[in-house]
């Protein structure tokens, strides 16, 4: 359903953009289990999933917020009537309707209104479709056409997909314009039946026309993408943290919104793997106003040339540390021998994707002489996930991660800090993207951050800061 959801909303802002609907008129598309789903009345361009109505073939409302629109009996009954009919779409427009006021047929008079060769029949009354004996009458009317204008009010177009809605709907209109402008220069010259016929069929087994029309539906669709990101860009303040410093971030961002007068968005809190990495999203210059991530990434941030590097600022440190279900017993890390019994002794050790993990496998455990151990049985967890949460769900025995990212973690306990002579403290930076649209007010929130005002919420968080740290304040030396 989620796919025809996305669909829907493609065809709703296509014909939105293009005048089809302006405040009447509304689309349907056909579900399983003798249902549909249909636009409520009076909806905008920025109409969203919530905006649809999800009926049955007796007229029950099922699912939904508000109302469906008064003329739902013209879709419930073509569907009940059309079982090859999968989407509906009801507008009032100016050219089509013109031909039910005008004593004129309409007829094609250009190609692409071949499509509609096997007729265009004329609903009879003006009147709004609001119960289903007028549906059923509109349903009969229309037969096993394409399309049933309706006198002195709109059109229904109908399809097997809604693809084939739209881009019909489209089509329709356009040969309805095409023979209003030929009236007005004389005598229409109308495609007669037979050509008609052969021409649409044509299209009709080439579709052709369903591709380009659809096509330039998905790029309008890309078009209306963009510009909701751009101003939504433009209202946000956008955030990339990795988990080393989220707690203390998600503790500030109410003073943040307030400092700079702004909404702040959070992009994400793990510095992530794959595509999916802080790293990569950088790399694709994602609109991001503010990088907080470890030091030795902050470094390759700026040099890689994707951080201002006079706007890089180490702000906090932080402490390696294990932890364990809750229920369990408190791991033993009191001395190097006993760390490496914990270690031994666990059947799952959990690491993350950040230097913490990179550590343990590459340096901790080969100081504590247990890598051939404990190696095949340490467990990588990527795509942001935290390692406490893996050993909550009993998944692993021992967690390994900073302290500030295994203290917020529901369902683990005993969060221990490994003996100081194997504590490797990661620092923490802050910088601002060289591509940022807020620059000065990203440096403004960097300012707040390694000020007093945020010392309470770095401590609280696990990590100790930097503020007072005069030789550590800025990544690169002033």
């Amino acid at each position: 359903m989620d796919e025809l959801v996305v669909k829907a909303l493609k065809a709703w802002r296509f014909l939105y953009r293009h005048g089809f609907i302006e405040g009447f008129g509304h689309i349907s598309v056909r579900l399983p289990g003798n249902r549909f789903m249909v636009t409520r009345h009076s909806l905008g361009l920025e109409a969203g999933s919530e905006d649809f109505v999800v009926m049955d073939l007796d007229g029950n409302k099922l699912e939904g917020a508000g109302d469906p629109p008064r003329e739902y009996p013209i879709h419930l009954e073509i569907y009940a009537a059309r079982p090859d009919v999968n989407s509906v779409v009801h507008y009032h427009g100016m050219y089509s309707t013109a031909f039910t006021t005008s004593g004129r047929q309409l007829r094609p008079i250009h190609l692409m209104g071949t499509l509609f060769h096997e007729g265009i029949p004329t609903y009879d009354d003006p009147r709004l479709i609001n119960d289903r004996e007028r549906g059923a009458y509109l349903a009969q009317t229309l037969g096993r056409n394409r399309a049933v204008l309706m006198c002195a009010h709109g059109a229904t177009v109908t399809g097997e997909s809604i693809e084939e809605m739209v881009v019909g709907a489209f089509l329709f209109e356009e040969n309805a314009q095409r023979a209003t402008i030929s009236a007005t220069l004389g005598e229409p010259v109308w495609i007669n039946d037979e050509l008609a016929a052969n021409a649409g069929n044509e299209l009709l087994k080439s579709r052709g026309p369903f591709r380009r029309v659809w096509a330039l539906v998905e790029q309008e669709h890309e078009e209306f993408s963009v510009e909701n990101r751009r101003a939504e860009e433009a209202g946000t303040f956008r955030v990339m943290t990795s988990g080393i410093f989220t707690a203390a971030y998600q503790a500030l961002v109410p003073k943040l919104e307030k400092l700079i007068g702004k909404k702040v968005v959070t992009l994400t809190t793990s510095i992530g793997t794959g595509e999916k990495s802080i790293s990569n999203r950088l790399k694709r210059f994602e609109a991001v106003d503010l990088v907080i991530a470890a030091e030795c990434n902050m470094r390759e941030f700026v040099d890689q040339g994707l951080i201002l590097e006079d706007s890089a600022r180490l702000v906090a440190k932080s402490s390696l540390a294990l932890a364990v279900r809750e229920g369990r017993q408190a791991p033993d890390v009191s001395t190097p021998d006993a760390l490496k019994e914990t270690f031994l002794a666990a059947e799952k050790i959990a690491y993350s994707a950040s230097a913490s993990g990179k550590y343990l496998t590459t340096q901790l455990y080969q100081k504590l002489g247990i890598a051939d151990e404990c190696l095949p049985k340490s467990l990588f967890v990527g795509d942001g996930e935290r390692t406490g949460a893996v050993v909550a769900r009993e998944e692993a025995d021992l967690a390994f991660q900073q302290l500030s990212e295994l203290l917020p973690v529901p369902g683990i306990a005993h969060i221990t800090p490994i003996p100081e002579e194997f504590q490797v403290s990661f620092r923490v930076g802050v910088g601002v993207p060289t591509w940022s649209r807020n620059a000065q007010l990203s440096r403004s929130v960097i300012r707040y951050i390694a000020s007093e005002e945020s010392r309470d919420a770095i401590a609280e968080s696990g990590l100790k800061c930097l503020i007072d740290a005069s030789d550590c304040e800025w990544l690169v030396s002033k």
